[in-house]
């Protein structure tokens, strides 16, 4: 009988406890990695997902993000893609009188749903070819909360 154990009790127990710890390690933490494709299933749209207006802190002085974000979606309704914070100059009134403007704005990229939103390109005045998007550029004035311009956003 006794060599079928060691001499030593105590160094077969502790191979036996580590034999366990090892086998228990194996079945909780590879087995799940191994699985872990299974479980996630499909993934989530971006803009499902995450709240674009996040890390913009509200704004006492003007308009919030969220504010300006549901008045560009209200008028031209579509894929919220980006937001910027930012100054943007704009031009105001027509030709001969024609002012430019800067202004404090929310800009968003949006995908509208509506297609005919769209003007049609710039005129080639330098020979540069403009290559169209489905990405309008929206600026909402971050004090009058008014749309400044909606502009298609240009590949050259």
């Amino acid at each position: 009988m006794s060599s079928v154990f060691p001499r030593n009790k105590v160094a077969f127990w502790v191979a036996i406890l580590v034999l366990i710890l090892i086998l228990t390690l194996i079945k909780l933490y590879v087995v799940p990695m191994i699985n872990l494709s299974k479980k996630i299933g499909t993934p989530m749209q971006l803009t499902e997902a995450v709240d674009l207006c996040a890390p913009f802190p509200v704004d006492k002085a003007g308009i919030s993000c969220k504010d300006a974000k549901e008045i560009a979606l209200k008028k031209y309704p579509g894929q919220l893609l980006s937001i910027e914070k930012t100054s943007r100059q704009y031009e105001l009134g027509t030709s001969p009188t024609t002012q430019t403007k800067r202004a404090q704005v929310w800009f968003f990229n949006v995908r509208p749903n509506d297609k005919s939103v769209f003007p049609p390109a710039p005129k080639n005045t330098n020979n540069v070819k403009f290559q169209t998007t489905d990405i309008l550029g929206i600026a909402v004035d971050r004090s009058t909360k008014e749309i400044l311009f909606a502009e298609p956003v240009f590949k050259k």
